[in-house]
């Protein structure tokens, strides 16, 4: 029996196309879990499923709703509600503020969301676990998700370096963009 864990982005819109996989994972005998922001929780919770909340600090209940209002409204350019979301969890996740609760869950494979392209480059790296994108929609044939992370990378200034040390670390070797 494997343990797979799905890594929810912040919209239960894109958690929704998971479930079906989940079950039929279950039904042949394995391991499903979840770990994404409390505004997750019921939805991954009314499936019998089981979710391990992250970085509620940082993005408490209500916190997807808030950010989706402030790109919304038009009071801040999408692109600076999105920067100050990778700011405020991206570099604890580097640094390891989730190696307890990886080191217990002990996952086989973790499955990510398309929209979550650094993180999934930074579980790679730092737990050296096997990942899987999950694509909720039809993404452009050319724009393959290590082509996502590597353009994210390059807008997040001191924490690009962080992300590339990781992979540096691992014995990665970092090359120029062009």
């Amino acid at each position: 029996m494997a343990h797979f864990l799905f890594l929810s982005d912040f919209e239960q819109g894109h958690l929704f196309p998971t479930f079906g996989l989940a079950h039929s994972l279950i039904r042949r005998g394995h391991r499903v879990s979840y770990i994404g922001i409390p505004d997750m929780e019921p939805y991954v919770e009314r499936q019998g499923l089981e979710l391990y909340p992250i970085y509620s600090d940082l993005y408490p209940a209500g916190a997807s709703a808030q950010l989706r209002a402030e790109a919304q409204s038009g009071e801040a350019p999408s692109g600076v509600v999105q920067g100050r979301v990778f700011s405020q969890h991206l570099e604890p996740l580097i640094q390891g503020d989730l190696d307890e609760l990886m080191a217990d869950l002990a996952p086989d494979l973790v499955i990510s969301s398309l929209f979550l392209p650094l993180e999934t480059l930074i579980f790679h790296y730092r737990y050296q676990l096997p990942m899987a994108v999950f694509t909720q929609c039809l993404r452009a044939p050319d724009s393959a998700p290590g082509q996502l992370a590597v353009e994210e990378i390059f807008d997040l200034d001191h924490l690009s370096f962080q992300i590339l040390e990781l992979a540096m670390n691992q014995g990665h070797e970092v090359r120029s963009r062009g």
